[in-house]
């Protein structure tokens, strides 16, 4: 009989790694209405352009987040730069994250 390892998912370096924003939802919440930002990741393109955890997105590149699919988002968030519309104090601002 063969045996095997088992598989596991290893970055080699960073260079390999994929461009991440660095912010991270609740799954359960796509399609439902603004997005609830639940954290950013330290040092990465959310925080440098300001959004911060408790951020409502309601908008990404003007298109309302409201009714997109986690595959939409998925999408969406792989382009560089995005324009976000955020909700935070009851106040909507828009900002820019760019991947490097």
């Amino acid at each position: 009989m063969l045996r095997t390892q088992p598989r596991s998912l290893v970055w080699r370096s960073q260079a390999q790694r994929p461009n991440r924003y660095g912010l991270q939802f609740n799954p359960g919440q796509f399609g439902s209405g603004p997005l609830l930002v639940e954290s950013v990741v330290e040092g990465m393109a959310a925080e440098a352009s300001g959004l911060r955890a408790g951020d409502r997105i309601l908008a990404i590149d003007g298109t309302s987040v409201s009714d997109l699919s986690m595959l939409d988002l998925a999408t969406m968030f792989r382009r560089s730069p995005l324009t976000v519309s955020v909700e935070r104090d009851g106040q909507t601002i828009e900002m820019t994250m760019t991947l490097d």
